[in-house]
C-alpha cells in the first residue's frame, strides 16, 4: 500500500512497477517521472491524462495527483530538486502548461531511461560508484529534454515563497492542534491570503490539506506501530476517532480497521 511521505534516505529513487490499487490523490516536495510502459490514466491539478505507452508525464514539487487503474506497467523516478540542481529554479518557479511528453517526441528519451535504469540498479546492488554517476548524468540530460519540448509558465515568485512557508509550518506542526487563524498568525499573513494559498495554490480546502499529513502519518503506524487505533489516531494529530475514521475513509476507500486487515492479509 502507498503513504505519501519524501524519499526515505536517498534523493533518487528509480524502480518499474504495477499499480496494485488506485493512488490516492497527494502531493510531495520532490520531483516524479513516469515512463508509461503501458496505458496509464492520472490525474494532476485535476485534470485526467491518459497515457499511452511511450509517453512521458513529469510531476513537479507540490502537484496533486493520482493514478486510476490496477496492473499498468510504468518506470518511476523519483528525485528531490537538489538532485538535479541544475533544474531546481524551474522546477520550484515554472509550471507546465501541459506536463505530458508524447511517445512521439519521447522515443528518443528511451535510451537514456533504460540506460539510467540499467545503471541506478547496478549502483544498488554493488554500490557503484561510476554506476551512479552514470545513471545521474542520464537522469539530467532526461529532463533536459523533457523541459525543452514544454510550455513552461513561471509562477509568482512571492507566491512560491509564502506558499513554501505555508507547506513547511502545516508539514512540521500537523500533529498539533491547527487553525487559520493560527496559522496566519504564524507565518504573519491575513487569513484570507492563508485560506486562499489552500483553495487556489494547493486546491484543497485547510482540513483536507492538513488531513493529508495526518492520515499519511496514521497510516505509517498503522503497519509499523503495536499501538491501539485510538492512539494512531491522537499520534497523528486528530482530536476524535469518528474524524479520524471519516478521513481516513475518504483517502484510502476503507476504514482503519479495514486497512490493517488488508496489512495482515499481504
Amino acid at each position: 500500500m502507498y503513504t505519501t511521505k519524501n524519499l526515505p534516505n536517498s534523493p533518487i529513487y528509480w524502480e518499474i512497477t504495477e499499480a496494485e490499487a488506485d493512488m490516492p490523490m497527494h502531493f510531495h516536495s520532490h520531483v516524479e517521472l513516469i515512463y508509461s510502459l503501458e496505458e496509464n490514466v492520472f490525474v494532476v491539478d485535476n485534470n485526467t491524462y491518459p497515457l499511452r505507452a511511450g509517453d512521458i508525464l513529469v510531476i513537479f514539487p507540490m502537484q496533486n495527483h493520482c493514478i486510476t487503474g490496477v496492473g499498468h506497467k510504468r518506470m518511476i523516478i523519483n528525485f528531490t530538486t537538489d538532485y538535479c540542481a541544475e533544474y531546481q529554479e524551474i522546477l520550484w518557479n515554472y509550471r507546465p502548461v501541459d506536463p505530458v511528453i508524447p511517445t512521439e517526441k519521447g522515443c528518443e528519451l528511451e535510451f537514456l531511461l533504460q540506460q539510467g535504469y540499467k545503471y541506478y540498479t547496478k549502483h544498488c546492488e554493488d554500490n557503484d560508484m561510476f554506476a551512479s554517476r552514470i545513471s545521474k548524468g542520464n537522469l539530467i540530460s532526461i529532463v533536459g529534454i523533457c523541459f525543452s519540448g514544454m510550455n513552461l509558465i513561471k509562477f509568482n515568485d512571492q507566491n512560491i515563497s509564502d506558499l513554501k512557508k505555508l507547506i513547511s509550518f502545516c508539514s512540521e506542526n500537523y500533529t498539533k492542534h491547527l487553525s487559520l487563524d493560527l496559522i496566519a498568525q504564524e507565518l504573519n499573513m491575513s487569513r484570507t491570503n492563508v485560506s486562499k494559498f489552500f483553495s487556489e495554490g494547493l486546491q484543497k480546502n485547510f482540513y483536507d490539506f492538513i488531513n493529508m499529513f495526518r492520515i499519511a502519518h496514521a497510516s505509517r503506524l498503522l503497519e509499523t506501530s503495536s499501538g491501539s487505533i485510538t492512539e494512531i489516531a491522537m499520534n497523528a494529530g486528530f482530536e476524535n476517532i469518528r474524524t479520524f475514521n471519516r478521513a481516513f475513509k475518504k483517502v484510502w476507500g476503507m476504514t482503519p480497521t479495514e486497512f490493517q486487515e488488508a496489512l495482515l492479509q499481504g
